[in-house]
């Protein structure tokens, strides 16, 4: 009898070991909640279109294969998917005819049904002469605008390939030697927003009542994110964001405010010298428009006031929160 038990009891616990290993097998075949509820920005590749007869079918196969292994470097770095579209083919003979072209060229295609992505990244290759050209394009494939856009001249072939790396790399606005642009890591992520600056009693008189925009045509230090800032007297602006991207303002008058306003749609290069590209083009479909509200001060060589803009908040590459209410304090400084 006490044997029966003592085996009765050792099945038992036999059986409540399967159990625990089942539930513990289960438990690595499915992903943490955290996990799986994470989004993910995505880029689809859909390869190089060609109408040169002079590139061979090989050649562009392996062109496509070295620019692959970038956009996965790239990937890795900035923390976003890529995907290669089955129909990948029917997509790139759709938007072919438009890489290069200047403005947003409407789509024959409706991409964002085709693919599963928030962008599509697509090459075009020729060869003129003795040199190759690439061009490199990312498209927002719910509306069809052209993100971003680098070419690259090359000597040869074998030049074309070694260098799409960095032509990839320049796509994004990352350096092939660094995990993210300079000044864009986690410092300029983790901001906390500050309250405008407020104008007290005492500085009654320091700023000009009645402003004319002739008053404000010239060139300015800009704040954060911006160089200089060029200002005419019809009220169109420029400000220069970085060596090599710019942004258009329009300038307006009342009373004794000075409002500038962002004059074009939201880009990747208008947050790129804060955020890394994956991040910046989550923020240009988040974002209201920039505009600042200033007074200009009676020796007419500063605007002091603040900056209407909004506030984002990161989690894993992805943007999480978006405050669209935001304002901080601003100051530009006249330079000529």
């Amino acid at each position: 009898m006490t044997w029966g038990m003592d085996i009765g009891t050792k099945i038992g616990k036999m059986m409540s070991m399967i159990r625990l290993c089942l539930a513990a097998l289960l438990a690595l075949a499915l992903p943490p909640a955290s996990i799986a509820a994470q989004s993910q920005v995505v880029f689809a590749f859909v390869g190089v279109h060609t109408t040169d007869e002079s590139l061979t079918g090989a050649e562009v196969r392996v062109l496509e294969n070295r620019l692959t292994a970038s956009l996965v470097q790239v990937a890795e770095k900035e923390n976003f998917g890529l995907i290669i579209p089955n129909n990948r083919q029917k997509i790139l003979s759709e938007i072919g005819p438009r890489l290069g072209l200047q403005g947003n060229q409407p789509m024959n295609l409706e991409i964002g049904t085709q693919v599963a992505a928030r962008a599509i990244v697509a090459g075009e290759a020729n060869h003129v002469g003795t040199r190759y050209y690439l061009d490199l394009e990312t498209i927002q494939v719910d509306n069809g605008r052209t993100l971003n856009r680098v070419s690259g001249d090359f000597a040869g072939y074998e030049e074309l390939i070694t260098g799409s790396q960095g032509l990839v790399f320049s796509l994004f606005q990352l350096s092939e030697n660094s995990t993210a642009p300079a000044g864009r890591g986690p410092a300029a992520i983790s901001r906390t927003p500050t309250a405008p600056a407020e104008i007290s009693s005492a500085q009654f008189g320091r700023f000009v009542p009645s402003v004319e925009l002739n008053f404000i045509s010239g060139t300015w230090q800009g704040d954060k994110g911006i160089n200089t800032v060029e200002i005419q007297n019809d009220g169109t602006g420029v400000a220069a964001l970085d060596d090599k991207n710019t942004m258009k303002l329009r300038v307006t008058i009342d009373k004794d405010q000075v409002i500038v306003r962002q004059d074009e749609p939201n880009s990747p290069k208008m947050y790129l010298p804060f955020f890394p590209y994956s991040i910046a083009v989550q923020i240009v479909e988040l974002a209201r428009p920039m505009s600042w509200v200033f007074r200009l001060t009676s020796d007419h060589n500063t605007l002091d006031g603040t900056k209407e803009t909004s506030f984002f908040r990161i989690d894993r590459g992805n943007v999480v929160y978006v405050d669209n209410t935001y304002t901080r304090a601003a100051e530009w400084h006249r330079i000529r």
